[in-house]
């Protein structure tokens, strides 16, 4: 795990007090020994950046004076550029998580790069990413390309959760929570189903089933639990799951991976399929036609992953990258006038390792 430097976090901060502060240009800034206490750090990365923002030309010092604000907080020299690598998968991020990203950066006079590589560490790929400060990494995660990047020695933090364990801090989904809040919901003692999808290289859907398992104890039956491949025989492979369980079940889950699938199955046979059913979506977006089915709830979270990450990268280096910790996403459930949401005590709760 590369160390992240200290004066680098200072002096994003103090960047960012400027702004907040609203400082015109001309006034003093508080003494490094009063900044030091208002952005809770020592006084030596401080000072270091300090002398790094005066050669920037976005502070002046005055001996006997102060230090004051000269503005050119746009310059590129003081900028800093957050990486997002994705592993083998080019469908993520889509716009609307890109456009967090960008709004969340800019108020850390941040830029951004997006790389898409493939699953073999590409050695050449260093020389652009020279350039970030900052790196987030998803996809189809693996050691050579965790030991390439470390390598860069920049601060780095994984979203989502892989085969491969990086060892390095995660933004994950809280599925646990998730699980609860449907067994909460529907009954503790409801026989829950599940369609998920064949992922066997991210293990997702693996872990997903052990989750569940977890949740409904011995209420569990790894028969209810279906994993199906995409592929043209899926509605009709959906279709028999559904004559040859439904009589058993209370509640079902549904990947949003097999929403399409789902919907097109339920226009076809409205009137077969009357139980629960709640979509597991890994985002905060609702299903197209969602509010029109009587029987359909939404498993969502609310806070943006990548938002996230960026958030850890910029405002809680030490406390998550050096200590390694992870950032849940809490979920919620919503449908038929329901909404049931996991609250975090306080922003960005971690939970340690």
């Amino acid at each position: 795990m590369p160390r992240i430097l200290k004066y680098n976090e200072a002096k994003q901060k103090i960047m960012q007090f400027i702004k907040v502060a609203a400082l015109d240009i001309g006034d003093r800034l508080p003494t490094e020994r009063e900044l030091a206490g208002q952005l809770g750090m020592s006084i030596c990365p401080i000072r270091r950046a300090m002398d790094e923002l005066q050669e920037c030309g976005i502070v002046r010092r005055v001996a006997g004076a102060g230090t004051f604000f000269e503005g050119n907080l746009n310059l590129n020299t003081c900028e800093s550029v957050c990486g997002l690598i994705n592993i083998g998968d080019k469908c993520y991020p889509g716009g609307a998580e890109l456009y967090r990203l960008k709004n969340y950066l800019e108020k850390h006079n941040a830029g951004h790069a997006l790389f898409y590589v493939s699953r073999k560490p590409e050695p050449a790929v260093l020389d652009e990413l020279a350039g970030c400060d900052r790196l987030i990494v998803t996809g189809f995660i693996n050691q050579g390309w965790v030991d390439l990047l470390g390598s860069l020695g920049k601060p780095m933090v994984q979203l989502g959760t892989a085969a491969y364990d990086a060892g390095l801090s995660k933004v994950i989904f809280d599925r646990a929570s998730a699980i609860r809040l449907v067994l909460e919901t529907f009954g503790r003692e409801s026989r829950l189903g599940a369609l998920l999808p064949v992922d066997s290289e991210t293990c997702y859907s693996e872990q997903l089933r052990r989750t569940i398992a977890t949740g409904m104890g011995a209420n569990y039956d790894e028969h209810l639990v279906c994993s199906l491949s995409f592929d043209e025989d899926r509605i009709s492979r959906m279709a028999r799951y559904f004559e040859q369980n439904l009589a058993r079940l209370d509640v079902l889950l549904v990947e949003t991976a097999h929403l399409s699938s789902l919907l097109l199955l339920l226009a076809c046979r409205p009137r077969t399929i009357d139980i629960p059913i709640v979509i597991l979506e890994e985002g905060d977006l609702m299903p197209i036609g969602f509010e029109a089915m009587p029987n359909l709830y939404h498993i969502f979270y609310p806070e943006s992953a990548i938002e996230c990450a960026a958030r850890i990268l910029y405002e809680y280096p030490y406390s998550f990258l050096e200590q390694r910790r992870d950032y849940l996403l809490r979920p919620c459930l919503e449908g038929n006038g329901i909404r049931r949401c996991v609250e975090n005590v306080e922003p960005l709760q971690m939970r340690q390792k």
